[in-house]
């Protein structure tokens, strides 16, 4: 029999001091089973929790079950210090027959939606899910549970699974498909912030259909004027990687792009990241307004960026800069050396790469590459993909810097790597080194004995490019040259005869990081059970 939870609506969080978090703490202990809500919502931490459900456990309703998964949330969230534990198979250990009686009672259809939702919301904002027993035996059993009361969750119970569900992999399709069709329905009962999570979450999971995102659009749009400065990032972000934003969406992107401009103070350096990389990502010039406002409040919080935030406003601004702005990007640079040490290789390629998209020479932009170049020689090459150590040649020789140390370096390790290049990074390889004048002959039969068999694969550009490479350096082997002039034969002569610079990839171009307010947790607060 389902059992109500009329009394979870009441149940209300203390504001302790000192002298009353030690009370609540003892009440945990104290308080018997016919008051487990209000015991638990007073619970100091997650021990205390598991310890009151290995006391009272076995007594525990409905509103019991679902109390304990979002206080369980609430004080995992607020012990910073806990982010490892968590994970760790003492816990697990600890908090099974929470998961048992769990899973049990969501296949038994004992659980009320409210506590359906918060089980699921507290698992998957927790990065509990896919981690082996007892966590999958609570979310491999909600499914079915979710899809039998859909009907009956409430608008913000709905966003909590929708989301919970969606930020994680391997989602049962007809659970999103049952979702998404709730959520298109209830589309303008959500809250702003709930339609932010809510859009992110759906494109996160690729379940992108048009009617969906349009319902979406539809009620974001009617609500700009209430969403936070995190609201639009995400969902802007949100609609992009949907691949509708410039067309159904597009309406809506002009209408985000104002609203930011107005509330551009309240971006700070994620946020305003997560902007811009969602404009550049679009594949049209940035609304000149936002990009004049966000480059004027770039120099007010890159500040307070993080290693991250530094790269990804470098790959932003490199992607949507309409004219030279030196004054800016020399900002970004004097970010970039005080961060240098806390970027990994990706980022590292990706400023880089930023910097030589934007062809920009500067004191700051020297020193920036260079301590780059001397975080690379402390870490060592060996950790970038192989086309990140070709983009990273391509960026200094682009730009005439000879850092000896980082291209003999960048050859040591693509020596040995030659299989993991593709056409593009093998031109670029190639390119760079010609061009810093730091080839080595050990390099350059490397790539030839890699190049040759796949010189069918090459692009026209990149054929030039090589060709050119190859005269540049006098590494002109006649049987070398005879397969390349079969290839490159029809191209025009100015083409493969000039410096033939190929282009390098974006080193962002397969990947769409996930906005920083969504990959942890919600970036919206629910109400307690």
């Amino acid at each position: 029999m389902l059992l109500r939870c009329s009394r979870l609506a009441a149940v209300r969080s203390p504001v302790p001091g000192f002298g009353r978090r030690l009370s609540a703490r003892a009440a945990v202990e104290s308080r018997g089973p016919e008051l487990a809500p209000q015991a638990l919502m007073r619970a100091g931490s997650i021990q205390h929790i598991i310890r009151f459900h290995a006391k009272h456990g076995s007594t525990f309703d409905s509103e019991a079950v679902g109390t304990m998964w979002y206080v369980f949330r609430r004080r995992a969230n607020l012990e910073k210090h806990a982010g490892g534990w968590l994970r760790t198979a003492e816990l697990a250990e600890a908090a099974r027959p929470m998961c048992v009686q769990t899973g049990r009672m969501l296949r038994d259809h004992e659980l009320c939606p409210r506590a359906i939702a918060s089980a699921v919301h507290a698992l998957s904002a927790l990065d509990l899910t896919g981690r082996g027993e007892p966590w999958d035996d609570v979310w491999h059993s909600a499914p079915p549970a979710v899809l039998r009361r859909l009907d009956d969750f409430s608008d913000q119970e709905l966003a909590k699974v929708a989301v919970g569900f969606c930020r994680r992999a391997h989602v049962p399709p007809p659970l999103l498909s049952a979702l998404g069709s709730q959520v298109q329905a209830r589309a303008d009962k959500f809250m702003p912030s709930e339609l932010s999570a809510l859009a992110w979450g759906f494109a996160h999971a690729g379940h992108t259909p048009a009617d969906l995102f349009q319902a979406l659009g539809g009620a974001a749009d009617a609500c700009i004027s209430r969403m936070s400065a995190a609201d639009l990032a995400a969902t802007a972000r949100a609609h992009v990687a949907s691949g509708l934003a410039a067309s159904s969406s597009a309406g809506l992107m002009g209408r985000l792009a104002a609203a930011a401009v107005v509330r551009i103070d309240q971006f700070g350096p994620k946020l305003l990241a997560d902007l811009l990389t969602s404009y550049a990502r679009l594949g049209q010039p940035m609304p000149p307004a936002l990009l004049d406002a966000a480059a004027a409040a770039t120099p007010g919080c890159v500040g307070a960026a993080t290693g991250a935030d530094v790269a990804n406003l470098f790959w932003g601004f490199a992607r949507v800069l309409d004219r030279p702005r030196p004054q800016l990007v020399d900002t970004l640079c004097r970010a970039g050396v005080r961060r240098s040490q806390s970027l990994d290789a990706r980022q590292m390629s990706m400023v880089c790469w930023a910097v030589a998209t934007l062809r920009h020479r500067s004191p700051d932009a020297d020193a920036l590459l260079r301590a780059l170049a001397t975080q690379w020689a402390g870490k060592g090459v060996d950790r970038m993909a192989a086309q990140g150590l070709a983009n990273v040649a391509w960026a200094y020789a682009r730009l005439d810097l000879r850092e000896e140390h980082l291209f003999a370096a960048i050859a040591a390790e693509a020596v040995g790597r030659m299989s993991e290049f593709g056409a593009q990074g093998l031109a670029n390889l190639c390119w760079a080194f010609a061009t810093a004048g730091a080839h080595t002959e050990p390099l350059l039969h490397a790539i030839e004995a890699s190049a040759v068999p796949r010189l069918a694969a090459f692009r026209p550009e990149e054929l030039a490019s090589l060709a050119w490479s190859f005269a540049h350096t006098g590494h002109t082997h006649p049987h070398l040259f005879g397969l390349l002039a079969d290839e490159v034969q029809a191209l025009p002569p100015p083409l493969y005869l000039s410096r033939a610079e190929p282009s390098c990839p974006d080193p962002c171009a397969a990947t769409f990081p996930q906005p920083s307010g969504i990959t942890t947790a919600l970036p919206f607060s629910l109400p307690s059970l």
